[in-house]
Formats: C-alpha cells, structure tokens, sequence
C-alpha cells in the first residue's frame, strides 16, 4: 500500500535509525544440490546459528538447487553467511555462482509454468477425448463439496455453466471421481472452482498440518514453506485463527502453522502458482509490518480497523 511504501521512504529519527541495525531480515543463499548435504547436517546449522543468533532453514520446494533461508539482523547474517560460507570450504565446495543461480532460478519458474501449461493442455485433450474431464475428490471430502440437499455442487453449475456431479469409486478406498462435462471455457471455470472449493474442504477437516503435507497434490497445485520466527506466530494466527483465515481468503492459498521446529516456525503453503506467489508476498509484507509498523497489508485490512503492530493479540489458535 502507499501509506508502507512512504513508511518505509519517510525519514527516519535518530531512534528509529538506531534501531534499524536491530531489525530482522531476510537472506537466502543457493547451494548446488551436491553439496547441500554437506550443510544440510543439523549439527552444523545448529552450530551456525548457535555462532551468528540467526534461523536458518532449508527451502524444500526448491528441486533445482539448495536453497538456504536466513533470518536475524544485517550484522548477524553476515555472520552467518561468512560462516555458512566456511562450513562449505571445509568440506571442498563453496556457494552456488551467482550466474548460475539466477539460470536455474529462471528455469525453475519456467517448468512451474510449464507444468500449469501441459496440465491446461492435458484437460483440453481429455475434454476432447472424451467430453469430460475427471477430478479425484477424498471420499471424506465429497459431502462438503455437494452440499447440503446438493446446494454448493448446484452453485458451481450455474457459476460455471458446466455439469458437475460425483461418481463412485471403482475400488473401496478409492477417491471419488467429480466428473465435468462442458465447453472448454466452462470446464476450465469449473475445474478452478471445484479445486477452490477441495482446498476450503481440506482446511474445514481439522488435519490442517497432516492434510497439507500428506494429501496427493490436486492438479495444477504445489507446495511451499514460509519461515517465519516463533514471536510472530500469534500475529499471524489472529484472535481465534482470524488473521491467517484472511490471508487464505486474499490469496487463494491453503495455509497452515507447523511449530515442529524449535528454531524456526514454518507456514505450509498450498495452491497454484500464482496463489502461493500472492500468497508470499502478502505474507512478507506483513511481517515488515509487525517489526517496521506503519500500515498493514490492504488486503488483509478491507475496511477493518487492526491493532497496531506492537500490540499483542489476546488468544492464538494453533492449527494442524
């Protein structure tokens, strides 16, 4: 929003600048695939952030290279740079080249739109093949996504102007098949819709965490983790989950808290490319927020009058 964009331009007082060395950032630093086990051993992260007092945490959606996250202030990421940076000599390699990074960085978002492309093309062809395309639903989803008397799979009809409806699994244990019959045009809104509608239906079940990380992927979606530090996990949770149910809302994106790491909490995202890329966005922009103030994210505010940042939120509701 403009009012943190000039938050974060307007002249700061001899306090605030005085502070700005204690503040928290973000660092990543990429490392070939070969050589990240050689970092990746949690004594030798314990022992960097022990050294530096930073959160390191390995990035797990990124396939092409190694990619470490690094979190404290610019003086203590440098630490912990410089010493990530030892770690690997010691054991014969160094960090990525930067040119290199940036290729394979390229080539990562250009095979996630490939991916959404080949599966937009699969759809046309099976449409064309056969009239229809096929949605797996979990059984324990399928009564959410028809509705009480039929009411929600009926919106989804005229929202779209496409057939939906369910049919049996061949197998006991099988998923259920959401068959879609329509134009091309109307199969592709509908498919957008009923896949929104299993990624509301995950969130509803109460797995959460377990959902997220163990259900099949529905097509055109992918995984993703955001660190976050543990002081801001009530910030995001919101009084009674009301914050982070505003950032699912605002991105389209599954998300949920995984507070297994001692050093570092995790938000488990799930949803298309473009949702998880909203998604962390919104998601950066309010933390520097919670350590910066100003004004909070406007999509997460419509018309709402939030606490200010400094101001702590009196329940936390912890999901998964």
């Amino acid at each position: 929003s403009s009012d943190l964009k000039e938050s974060r331009t307007r002249k700061r007082s001899p306090s605030s600048q005085s502070s700005a060395s204690s503040r928290s950032t973000m660092m990543s630093l990429a490392i070939d695939n070969d050589n990240v086990p050689k970092i990746a051993d949690g004594k030798n992260l314990e022992a960097i952030e022990n050294s530096s007092n930073c959160l390191l945490a390995l990035d797990p959606s990124q396939k092409l290279f190694g990619r470490l996250q690094l979190r404290g202030t610019k003086a203590r990421l440098q630490k912990a740079k410089r010493l990530v940076i030892e770690a690997l000599r010691e054991a014969g390699c160094d960090l990525m080249d930067e040119k290199k990074h940036k290729q394979l960085e390229r080539r990562s978002w250009s095979e996630e739109r490939r991916q959404d492309a080949a599966h937009a093309q699969q759809r046309d062809e099976q449409l064309a093949r056969d009239g229809q395309i096929i949605i797996e639903v979990p059984l324990e989803h399928v009564g959410y996504m028809v509705g009480k008397g039929g009411e929600t799979i009926n919106r989804l009809k005229k929202d779209s102007g496409a057939y939906l409806g369910f049919e049996q699994p061949a197998r006991q244990g099988d998923p259920a098949c959401l068959v879609v019959r329509g134009s091309r045009s109307q199969v592709a809104r509908a498919e957008e819709l009923a896949l929104e509608l299993l990624r509301c239906a995950v969130q509803r079940t109460g797995a959460g965490k377990s959902a997220l990380l163990a259900a099949s992927l529905p097509a055109g979606h992918h995984r993703d983790k955001v660190a976050i530090e543990h002081s801001q996990v009530p910030r995001f949770i919101g009084a009674n989950g009301s914050m982070i149910q505003k950032i699912r809302d605002a991105c389209g994106c599954a998300i949920e808290l995984d507070e297994d790491d001692p050093q570092v909490a995790q938000l488990l995202l799930l949803g298309t490319s473009s949702a998880i890329s909203k998604a962390k966005a919104v998601i950066e922009e309010f933390q520097l927020f919670l350590e910066e103030g100003g004004a909070p994210p406007a999509s997460l505010t419509k018309g709402d009058a939030p606490p200010p940042a400094t101001k702590a939120v009196p329940t936390l509701t912890r999901l998964g």
